[in-house]
């Protein structure tokens, strides 16, 4: 009996000594699994590793004298889920009068006809992308759509255009766009995005003459370096269409 219970008393102690031994590692081994795993498990991949198409329309914001019409377009090939790097591209065929040039027009056409005006006939940067918040929303309980808010920087600039030469040509600088999209489908989304050009101009310039020689004398209007934005919304085209799923 003596013997028996010496017996279990050693087993009880080797099982004990196990434990102490490899428990901790195992809990320790776990935790490290769970710390280096994904924080959202089960993510479905719309962008990663797709070619997204995103044609577009909209205008300029803010524009003092001109507003301009926009046809554009943006290509950006996903990498991962979060990074890509595109293209932004647009053209403006028309612009439009702002309150302010309509009311000159109308005030002091004499002023009007020695405005020369500049806006932008084209738009373009090349930059990197990257997606920090994404989800999904419920509407009215019943159907589930995803988003994702996104934010790029680049390098790019603007065509100007202006009847007056001294306005006219290409402005090189910095690009920023910050955006969001709402996926109706795997492959479809629609597109919200506001893209900012950032290089030094003149928004009008005037032409005096003098009184006495009669000579004329163009003046720059507020030439300084500012930020030129554009409000477009459009479609983006995920290309394949198959969304993977993250383990």
């Amino acid at each position: 009996m003596k013997r028996i219970s010496q017996n279990l008393w050693r087993s009880l102690l080797k099982v004990l000594l196990l434990a102490v031994v490899f428990v901790p590692e195992f809990a320790a081994a776990q935790e490290r699994s769970l710390s280096e795993g994904p924080v959202v498990r089960r993510q479905l991949l719309f962008r990663s590793s797709k070619v997204e198409i995103a044609p577009a329309l909209g205008l300029s914001l803010g524009g003092v004298y001109q507003r301009d019409v926009l046809v554009g377009a943006a290509i950006r090939y996903h990498l991962t889920n979060s990074f890509s790097a595109g293209l932004n591209v647009a053209v403006s065929p028309i612009a439009l009068d702002t309150s302010l040039a309509s009311n000159l027009a109308t005030a002091s056409p004499e002023v009007s006809r020695e405005m020369d005006y500049s806006r932008q006939f084209g738009l373009v940067d090349a930059h990197l992308s990257y997606v920090p918040i994404g989800g999904k929303v419920n509407l009215l309980g019943n159907n589930t759509y995803y988003y994702d808010f996104y934010v790029a920087a680049g390098i790019g600039g603007a065509l100007i255009q202006s009847d007056s030469s001294d306005l006219s040509g290409f402005k090189f600088g910095p690009a920023l766009t910050a955006g969001i999209r709402f996926f109706v489908s795997d492959n479809i989304a629609l597109n919200f995005r506001t893209t900012s050009y950032f290089y030094s101009s003149a928004i009008a310039q005037r032409t005096v003459i003098d009184g006495e020689s009669g000579l004329r004398f163009p003046q720059a209007i507020e030439e300084r370096f500012r930020a030129h934005t554009m409000g477009l919304v459009g479609i983006s085209v995920f290309l394949p269409g198959d969304v993977r799923v993250s383990r």
